[in-house]
Formats: structure tokens, sequence, C-alpha cells
């Protein structure tokens, strides 16, 4: 993060993940860190924040009165992922993605219908990729 705050900021329901995909030569996904989303699927590749109300419960930040967890990189915080990467005859490209999330998938869900499909759908912040 070489922003001079957490990363993402504003509202708590912001997100970002990593996907890290591997793919063939004809950009098929073989392969990624997660089925549905990270933050059930891969924890570590999942970053934001996350309120609770006075009994420690999850909750909406109008009835938020702590910080139950922040798993959002600091300013100019370095993180390192490790991944265990099947690579398999087909595998040609081995990609890194970082995706910007405007909400968090329940949100989304309540919310389908009612906005636009580009703001339900992640924004890619950064990439790199390797290929074989």
């Amino acid at each position: 993060n070489r922003l001079p705050h957490a990363y993402p900021t504003g509202a708590p329901f912001r997100n970002f993940f990593i996907r890290v995909a591997t793919y063939d030569q004809d950009g098929k996904q073989l392969w990624k860190n997660y089925k549905l989303h990270p933050i059930k699927d891969d924890p570590k590749a999942a970053f934001w924040l996350t309120l609770g109300d006075k009994d420690g419960k999850p909750t909406i930040p109008p009835k938020a009165t702590q910080i139950l967890a922040d798993s959002r990189p600091e300013p100019n915080e370095v993180r390192t992922l490790e991944y265990e990467i099947p690579v398999e005859s087909a595998t040609k490209i081995v990609r890194a993605e970082a995706l910007y999330d405007l909400l968090l998938p329940p949100i989304k869900a309540k919310m389908k219908g009612k906005l636009p499909d580009d703001l339900l759908k992640p924004q890619l912040a950064a990439s790199a990729e390797v290929r074989l």
C-alpha cells in the first residue's frame, strides 16, 4: 500500500481482494485461489474493515461503536501472500490481480437491480502476470 492511509478507505463496506489464477493459451481459467469470493474461501486475500455494535456483533456504520476487525493494509505496508499454484501442461499464464469492490457480497445481493451492474462488479486496481 503506497497510499498515506489504509486501503481501501472510506465506507467500511468497501473492500479489495487478490485473485491469483492460472490460464491456458486461449485465456480459459484453469485455477484460482477462491470459488465465489475470498472473504470466505481465502480470507488472507481479502481486505476490509468490520464494525461492531456494543455487543460485539457486526453492524452497519450508524449503529457501530467499535472496530471488530481490520485487515486493510496500513500506509506504506507491504504484505506477502504465498500460494502453491497448481501448474499443469496447459498452464501458460499465472496472473495476480488486485480488485476493488464498492460493496461486500451480502450488500451486493441486496442492491442487485437497484444499482447499475457496473457498480456491483469489482474493478481492477493492479495486476501482474508471468507467461510460461
